[in-house]
């Protein structure tokens, strides 16, 4: 099931620079068109001193944790809720010097034109987590990202993994036209898409930032 995640990571590594015929102006063309910037802030429990770092993320990555239905929604509100660090993974607080459980926060900023996001439906057994994961045809990021108050992505593709076990199966996609119109794509063939978005096969999402 992480192969059309993988592939999609790998393939953008490419065109940003890992392969011979990338150039400088599609690596930046790839830098803003798909990556918005997470920082993740740590804040000591024991002076209230905090650190962190700043990068570039390609979109979302949310795993799916036990075998119940959700909702793309609240996978994004659990990603970016704040969490306490276990003692095995304790922090040294740079300005007290003490190793606490500190708090971890997500923020972001410099949201991409287009926003991918993979559901990790896999454990370590690569057993298939087959729950349902609902999403609307329009996402509402208003307040996800600093500074935007009114920010609305559209669901454009989705690339569904078909089978049990990660490491075999099929994979289909959807995708819709610029008439709305939504086409399923599976091997060789291809025609219009039947109902919604199947929400148990669902594994990697396209979304395009709405003007």
């Amino acid at each position: 099931q992480q192969c059309a995640g993988e592939f999609m990571t790998l393939l953008v590594s490419a065109l940003r620079g890992e392969a011979e015929w990338s150039t400088s102006e599609l690596s930046i063309f790839l830098k803003h068109a798909m990556f918005h910037q997470e920082k993740s802030t740590l804040v000591c429990a024991s002076c209230g001193g905090s650190g962190g770092t700043e990068t570039g993320e390609m979109g979302f990555t949310l795993h799916l944790t036990g075998f119940k239905d959700t909702s793309l929604f609240s996978l994004l509100k659990d990603y970016l809720s704040e969490e306490k660090l276990d003692p095995s993974n304790a922090w040294r607080c740079s300005r007290c010097g003490v190793k606490t459980c500190a708090a971890k926060k997500i923020s972001l900023s410099s949201p991409p034109p287009v926003l991918p996001v993979l559901l990790k439906r896999t454990s370590s057994t690569l057993n298939k987590n087959k729950s349902k994961v609902t999403f609307a045809k329009t996402l509402d990021f208003s307040g996800f990202y600093e500074g935007e108050e009114s920010l609305f992505y559209n669901l454009i593709g989705v690339v569904n993994h078909h089978g049990s076990w990660a490491a075999s199966g099929h994979y289909t996609a959807d995708a819709v036209g610029s008439d709305g119109k939504w086409f399923t794509f599976n091997d060789t063939s291809c025609g219009p898409t039947w109902g919604y978005p199947n929400y148990s096969t669902a594994s990697l999402l396209l979304f395009e930032r709405k003007n």
